[in-house]
């Protein structure tokens, strides 16, 4: 018989959900539009890319407001405040459509306003679930892959149909409008009270064996490099397949949403595979796929190997931000609300980063040589994951029976 207890527990957590959903939708549509943005504002190709840096620098500022003020308990009022200003920013986006500037500060709050839903949820369930936080992730990410799949598809559909592109932000806007409602429900808030109260020795957890611990440094540019891998694919691919393979605008877009449909595959067939003891494993063997595949892509010029590519991208992307997070909080399981504020504004920092300097190095040496940087950046992560790899192992010889 279910109780009141597990249907409340399992409301939160589709609650949940639909909120990751709304932020992987806004994040998701960022790489569809710039296409479309940067022909109505005739951008440089240094200018590209400024509406995913601009949102990016907006979950920046998230991540550092989880960091230093979030709390469990605090979990309803940031929910439901930073639900109404996502929703809000994307209806601005869609009034101010003639506006570039003002659709870059619409677009850098609502990435403020997404990260303090990613990274608080984030946070939440990896303390809910301490026992299996790599599966509770990964999926509670499904949901994000979903929406990130579900802008891009809604801009690509606008697009092929001769729709203005902004229409897509009306749509998205509505969508997001239920979500502050139904975070706003405090019987939801339950488990997590009590959780808080059973904890409260563990509130403020010393940070110096964080900062001074080499493997923690280690994880933190493998997010780095990571996000900002992932960044340049989802931002830039549908740049590439417009400007150098001559693809229409609304067939880019449909590729990022691609690249989105199988991270949501991924997510829900690893979800089931990955454990915690081979975890590293998994994310060396994804980043070295994503080196090949990646230099294939973009060295063939055949448009179905080119998307069976891409789709195989997006199938080794799948676990790697969630398998990172829960990577942290099982070497620092005590300081897992730092750690993942942190790897998170970490992460931030790397799709702020490269996506803008792809820009300019695609003025200075073309944009069909200055993608190569992708595969590299990935090759990169999977060096700093065999250095994770070889602490674990070490960890596990000392401590057999942990």
């Amino acid at each position: 018989m279910t109780t009141p207890s597990s249907k409340t527990n399992m409301l939160f957590n589709v609650i949940s959900y639909l909120g990751m959903f709304s932020v992987g939708m806004t994040l998701g549509s960022l790489g569809s539009i710039l296409v479309p943005i940067s022909h109505t504002f005739h951008l440089r190709m240094a200018q590209v890319s400024f509406p995913v840096v601009f949102n990016s620098s907006g979950f920046l500022v998230g991540t550092l407001i989880i960091s230093f003020a979030w709390r469990m308990t605090r979990a309803r009022s940031f929910l439901t405040i930073f639900s109404i200003i996502n929703a809000i920013c994307m209806l601005m986006v869609f009034f101010w459509h003639t506006n570039f500037t003002l659709i870059l500060t619409f677009l850098f709050i609502s990435g403020m306003a997404g990260a303090v839903i990613h990274s608080g949820l984030d946070s939440l369930f990896a303390e809910l679930y301490p026992h299996d936080r790599s599966r509770a992730l990964n999926f509670l990410h499904v949901f994000f892959g979903l929406g990130a799949f579900t802008g891009p598809f809604i801009i690509g559909t606008a697009l092929a149909l001769s729709a203005p592109w902004y229409l897509a932000f009306l749509f998205m806007g509505l969508l997001c409008i239920p979500w502050p409602f139904l975070f706003v429900r405090r019987s939801l808030y339950h488990r997590i009270h009590a959780l808080y109260a059973s904890r409260l020795s563990d509130i403020r957890p010393r940070a110096g064996s964080l900062w001074s611990h080499p493997i923690f440094w280690v994880v933190f540019a493998t997010i780095f490099i990571y996000v900002g891998t992932e960044g340049c694919l989802t931002s830039w691919s549908g740049v590439f397949l417009n400007r150098v393979r001559g693809l229409s605008a609304s067939f880019a877009s449909y590729s990022v949403a691609l690249i989105w449909m199988m991270i949501v595959v991924g997510r829900l067939i690893f979800s089931h595979i990955i454990r915690p003891k081979t975890l590293s494993l998994f994310l060396i063997i994804a980043s070295l796929g994503n080196v090949v595949g990646t230099c294939l892509f973009f060295m063939i010029k055949s448009t179905y190997p080119e998307m069976f590519l891409i789709g195989l991208a997006g199938l080794n992307l799948s676990f790697m931000y969630p398998g990172l997070i829960a990577l942290g909080g099982d070497l620092f399981p005590d300081l897992i609300g730092m750690v993942i504020g942190t790897l998170a504004a970490s992460g931030t920092m790397g799709s702020i980063f490269f996506p803008w300097i792809l820009g300019p190095l695609a003025e200075r040496m073309s944009l069909a040589r200055s993608v190569f940087i992708v595969p590299f950046l990935a090759l990169f992560t999977a060096i700093l994951l065999i250095f994770v790899y070889q602490y674990q192992k070490k960890e596990a010889e000392k401590h057999p029976g942990k």
